[in-house]
């Protein structure tokens, strides 16, 4: 019943303030409950004839009393959100479940994503599989890497821009950071394997049961003196 309250509560601040805004620091929201994220750019045709459905579908979903979050995510600002959730076309529909993802296949039509959100038909979602999952291991790293490649790019572009130094300087010296990072993130990467390799090589020979016999040097010259004296 406080479950339920709780739902109502948030389900009530949505539509009151609108959607939710997503960023790389709140989308884990999404994780609790149940929640509804659209994709856009304002730069997409079809985001903005869009729009208008998404609205029927906040305000239809709030009269039915459906307990269903909805969020959004500007592609144009979140790059590392759009990478999360491998976004290719634009608008995308993600509905997220206590934890679990699926993109949303049907007609974007508020009439149609209301009976998905009724009936709940599994053709009418794809989920997401836990390694491509936007909190996996896996598109987490994805998602850090394209910002730091974007981080990269944009303070290229300011010392290209506002730098007393020629470009082809900066570039040589980038080429030359960039071939010292790779050289070093391979080495740390074959260490990493072989320290693994030796520990499951380790644990997968069998040790011997019986233990080894120490001969003497003493013995050993008293065993040849015979063979010697027999011969």
């Amino acid at each position: 019943m406080l479950g339920l309250l709780v739902a109502l509560l948030h389900i009530c601040a949505t539509t009151t303030t609108g959607p939710l805004k997503l960023h790389s620091l709140n989308w884990k929201k999404i994780k609790s409950e149940e929640w509804l994220v659209k994709f856009y750019s304002n730069r997409c045709g079809a985001c903005v004839h869009f729009q208008s459905e998404w609205r029927k579908l906040i305000e239809t979903a709030h009269e039915l009393n459906i307990t269903v979050g909805f969020a959004e995510v500007d592609v144009d600002k979140e790059l590392e959100l759009s990478v999360r959730f491998l976004i290719q076309a634009l608008p995308t529909i993600v509905f997220a479940s206590h934890g679990k993802f699926y993109r949303y296949l049907g007609p974007r039509e508020h009439a149609k994503i209301l009976n998905f959100l009724n009936l709940r038909k599994s053709e009418d979602v794809k989920e997401m599989s836990k390694y491509m999952a936007p909190d996996s291991f896996l598109i987490s790293l994805l998602a850090k890497m394209s910002i730091l490649g974007l981080r990269i790019h944009e303070y290229y572009m300011v010392l290209i821009k506002d730098s007393k130094y020629p470009a082809w300087l900066i570039v040589s010296v980038a080429i030359l950071f960039c071939i010292g990072a790779a050289t070093l993130t391979i080495i740390l990467i074959v260490q990493f394997l072989d320290l693994l390799y030796s520990w499951i090589f380790r644990k997968s020979v069998p040790r011997s049961k019986t233990t080894p016999t120490l001969i003497s040097k003493a013995d050993g010259d008293d065993k040849s003196q015979g063979h010697l004296k027999n011969a």
